[in-house]
């Protein structure tokens, strides 16, 4: 395990934001080891740090999936709320102050860090999702300004319930067809269709029976 977090944080330094720097325990099952961040440098030893600023938590599973590529580690990790237990799952440190750029900066670690090649990369499709907000989910991209990520709906799932978001949304049909209920009108569509979705505006995803809907959703402006 150590020899392959070493090649993961070597790729992860080509593309790690300079100001991510600190301790992180990456426990696998009963495995611990510590990721040292540095502005220039990233380094992985056996056994934990009691100071480190977080802990990621995993099964043998999910350790399987990340290497495989059939999960990145965002997909791993994705949540509709902070309390909600997911494979990839993460403790605080004691002394860890949750801020939103911190959280901008586990976004990047936890979409970026888990790829055993470089450039990173993320396979997409229904083989490689998790269900997240109702749908089967990859994250393709999560960073300041922007969210993305690829969604299959198929049977009785629907993207959302209704629910509203602070920010700008598009979701480009790549296969199936569905409805789409956008502030209580609902819409057909199908592939080659592009829906925006107005900031705090209720929307809802379904696809029609025998179907699967599939799609990239794209949140994009200042609160994304």
């Amino acid at each position: 395990m150590i020899s392959i977090l070493e090649k993961m944080a070597c790729n992860y330094l080509r593309v790690k934001p300079k100001e991510l720097v600190g301790s992180i325990n990456i426990e696998i099952y009963k495995d611990v080891f510590n990721l040292v961040l540095d502005e220039n440098d990233a380094k992985v030893s056996s056994g934990g740090d009691e100071n480190a600023f977080i802990t990621l938590t995993m099964n043998n599973e999910t350790w399987d999936n990340l290497v495989s590529g059939k999960w990145n580690g965002m997909t791993a990790a994705g949540r509709e709320h902070m309390r909600q237990s997911t494979p990839l799952d993460f403790k605080f440190g004691k002394n860890t102050q949750l801020s939103p750029a911190l959280m901008q900066d586990l976004y990047h670690l936890a979409m970026h860090f888990f790829n055993t090649t470089y450039p990173t990369h993320a396979y997409f499709g229904l083989e490689h999702t998790r269900v997240i907000h109702g749908g089967n989910a990859v994250a393709l991209a999560y960073g300041p300004g922007v969210r993305s990520a690829y969604y299959a709906v198929k049977g009785d799932e629907q993207i959302n319930a209704d629910e509203k978001d602070p920010w700008s949304q598009c979701f480009m049909v790549i296969g199936g067809s569905g409805t789409a209920t956008i502030d209580g009108v609902a819409m057909k569509i199908e592939k080659g269709m592009a829906i925006h979705v107005q900031p705090n505006v209720t929307h809802t995803f379904v696809a029609d029976e025998g179907e699967i809907l599939e799609g990239i959703w794209l949140a994009y402006g200042k609160n994304a």
